[in-house]
């Protein structure tokens, strides 16, 4: 599990930061990442390339 700063997802061209994550395999092996915007609320997302930029 590796902690990150903030990671911007970028679809459609709009994008979104997102803060305090942690990176973390789900079952098959895939990286995910968990993370929040705000203290209560929480996301979790697949580390596509195509949208997510880990910002470290």
């Amino acid at each position: 599990m590796t902690n990150i700063k903030s990671a911007t997802l970028k679809r459609n061209d709009k994008e979104l930061e997102i803060f305090v994550g942690e990176l973390e395999e789900n079952s098959r092996g895939e990286p995910r990442y968990v993370a929040s915007k705000q203290p209560d609320m929480k996301y979790v997302f697949y580390a596509d390339p195509e949208y997510v930029t880990i910002n470290e």
